[in-house]
């Protein structure tokens, strides 16, 4: 099992080479993506770096560099997200979101969201949807750390 992790990650170290784009690159692009799309509900996370392990909130994304709340600018690669991963989602939470899957009278693949508004709900709730606390890209967030209001 280790082998074939190993030449997966040989494999797609090698296509990211080819096509011009570091893992690293790689990683930040996905971290931006996903901060940007949460800056507006207030996403807390730590400065890598900083030892004091001081929880932040993203106020502002300029090209590659996060403006926090009560500290310097940090680039993205050097800011870890505070996030809940989806088996933390409550009843109350997995009711919303199948209300907001439904597509003509239809419930789709809650594997599958179609809509901004899917993924807004779960920016909303700070829900790790794309697996960077998996990744080591995000850090678990500890109940009650978002106090989420709808």
């Amino acid at each position: 099992m280790k082998y074939v992790i190993v030449l997966i990650l040989c494999l797609l170290g090698s296509y990211l080479f080819q096509i011009g784009c570091s893992v690293e690159n790689y990683t930040s692009s996905i971290l931006l993506r996903d901060l940007t799309a949460r800056l507006s509900y207030g996403v807390k996370g730590i400065i890598t770096y900083d030892k004091s392990n001081t929880i932040f909130t993203v106020e502002g994304i300029d090209n590659n560099v996060l403006h926090l709340s009560d500290a310097e600018d940090c680039y993205v690669e050097d800011f870890k997200p505070y996030l809940r991963p989806m088996s933390s989602m409550t009843e109350e939470e997995i009711f919303e979101q199948k209300s907001r899957m439904r597509h003509e009278g239809y419930f789709v693949n809650p594997l599958y969201f179609h809509t901004i508004e899917e993924f807004d709900y779960l920016n909303s709730i700070h829900v790790d949807y794309r697996g960077l606390i998996e990744r080591g890209l995000a850090l678990e967030a500890s109940e009650g750390m978002y106090d989420i209001k709808e």
